[in-house]
């Protein structure tokens, strides 16, 4: 990231945090349409509505902290987007499984059991970028380890309507962008899962669920 990116994110005075598999490549894109290209996102499946990236995706709120400085962070509106963690998680194996990240046989009751070890410290048969499985809080989190409440909170479940109404706190109209990135798979995540999944995906996110009050 370079001095002419810091002063255009500055200029607009909003930064997002992109956790992964919250919509957050069509968000990038919505803020692309607002407010020019220094929010564009390339890498995405659909390619012909990329636009050139000029920062890596999916900044964690130290990283940006740490590029920002401190009174650039203060000044900005920053907010991020929140899945519910289960429907996340199938979101997660979804999207892995379409961009061949992860075997095409594996089911995601051994998705799950494969991302219960490395969270355990344990070996695993899968390599997976280790962001694509941070909880939301690690995402939050500054230098000191506190979770920086500066950063506005909108739910997935109503996530246009909350973005237009955080945008209408500032006389600016939210322009929504195409859906992106969705994986194939064609059932509700509620579906998918047995009670055990249920128990492990509560111990892998269990600071998600009691922080954002989420329920399977």
């Amino acid at each position: 990231m370079t001095q002419s990116f810091k002063k255009f994110i500055e200029d607009s005075g909003f930064w997002f945090i992109d956790i992964p598999r919250t919509s957050s490549s069509s968000t990038r894109l919505s803020l692309f349409k607002m407010f020019g290209k220094g929010y564009g996102k390339s890498n995405i499946f659909e390619k012909e509505f990329a636009k050139q990236s000029f920062y890596r995706d999916h900044l964690t709120a130290n990283e940006s902290f740490l590029f920002f400085g401190a009174n650039s962070w203060r000044k900005l509106n920053k907010f991020t987007i929140v899945r519910n963690s289960w429907e996340r998680v199938y979101s997660i194996y979804g999207y892995l499984l379409r961009a061949n990240l992860i075997p095409a046989e594996i089911s995601f009751s051994d998705f799950i059991k494969e991302i219960y070890k490395i969270f355990s410290n344990k070996e695993s048969e899968l390599k997976i970028w280790p962001k694509t499985l941070y909880s939301s809080v690690n995402f939050l989190r500054v230098y000191d380890g506190s979770i920086d409440k500066s950063i506005r909170i909108l739910n997935y479940e109503n996530r246009l309507e909350e973005l237009e109404n955080y945008f209408n706190e500032f006389n600016i109209k939210f322009e929504p962008a195409e859906p992106l990135m969705k994986s194939d798979l064609g059932k509700s995540y509620r579906d998918a899962y047995s009670e055990m999944e249920i128990k492990l995906v509560e111990k892998i996110y269990s600071e998600d669920i009691v922080r954002f009050d989420q329920k399977f």
